[in-house]
């Protein structure tokens, strides 16, 4: 099954070969309108013709003035229509299948030829530093979960909690456990299937997969409506679903925490207009807060595990 946004940049090719055609050939008709005319005031001066030669002129420099308007015009085609043929194996594309494909069809369109976004040290050192509002923004969230979790008890749900609580059901604990692991197994699996998302090979895991990320739910989000832009952040929220663990809680949070990501996306991009560098901001923001909640799952977990130990 070809990608929707693959098929998306491929027509954009034709047309542009197709603009860049018929761009060429009103400039031939225009050179070929000037030539006769310039032939006519030629004749008109030597009185083998009839007619003003000065208003022959004045509709000569008229054709000039739209074939060099056209020939920009054709120009800017042609050169689009040669970067989308020569990067188009670069072009990033959102998945098309399982889970993941169905979440991203109703997401706004991304930019015309967007690459897959690979920043230099240097643009990325150019893009705000969201290391305090990375930490500020955990804060918020671990908030929000633990207020979720002392007034609504029952989104503290998770795909592992049920499967669990099911299998203990009928079968002692530990087995209960163990096909509860083999259950996440091939839960993620099936989420997962068909759910590739283009991405950057270089830079540090957590960097490259909240640029992944950001491409994925945010870009292009300048050019699309409220209800657009609310659906890429409960989408956001959704994706995670497939980590298995997570209860309906945390699901809402990362969607909360979604919108401000969009926001600074959107921040950024209102003060450098450019797409790029508002990814790459959000992605340093999203990238940050990853970096203080894997600290904080880390620390949760080892005091967990001293708890356990010291009773």
């Amino acid at each position: 099954m070809r990608n929707p946004l693959d098929m998306q940049y491929a027509l954009r090719i034709e047309q542009l070969r197709d603009q860049r055609s018929e761009l060429y050939e009103q400039v031939r008709r225009l050179r070929d309108q000037s030539f006769q005319l310039r032939e006519l005031a030629f004749d008109q001066l030597r009185g083998r013709a009839e007619g003003d030669p000065d208003q022959t002129y004045i509709q000569i420099d008229e054709i000039d003035k739209e074939i060099d308007r056209l020939d920009r015009e054709e120009r800017q085609v042609h050169d689009e229509f040669w970067k989308g043929v020569k990067n188009s194996h670069k072009f990033f594309l959102r998945p098309t299948g399982g889970f993941f494909g169905l979440l991203s069809r109703p997401l706004g369109d991304v930019p015309q030829f967007m690459p897959i976004l690979d920043p230099t040290e240097e643009e990325l050192a150019a893009a705000p530093s969201y290391r305090r509002a990375g930490f500020m923004l955990l804060l918020a969230a671990v908030g929000c979960l633990l207020g979720m979790a002392v007034t609504t008890p029952w989104l503290l749900i998770s795909p592992a909690t049920l499967a669990f609580n099911a299998y203990a059901s009928i079968m002692p604990d530990v087995f209960a456990i163990i096909w509860t692991v083999i259950t996440g197994y091939w839960f993620m699996r099936l989420i997962g299937r068909g759910g590739e998302v283009s991405g950057s090979s270089h830079g540090k895991f957590l960097d490259r997969a909240a640029l992944r990320e950001e491409q994925w739910f945010r870009s292009g989000a300048e050019s699309w409506n409220s209800w657009q832009r609310v659906y890429s952040c409960v989408a956001f929220g959704l994706m995670h679903v497939g980590n298995f663990i997570y209860p309906l809680a945390s699901l809402i949070v990362v969607g909360l925490v979604g919108g401000v990501y969009m926001a600074a996306y959107l921040r950024e991009y209102r003060r450098t207009g450019s797409y790029e560098r508002a990814t790459i901001a959000a992605a340093k923001l999203h990238a940050a807060y990853n970096r203080f909640a894997l600290v904080y799952m880390v620390v949760a977990v080892s005091l967990m595990i001293i708890g356990s130990i010291t009773m």
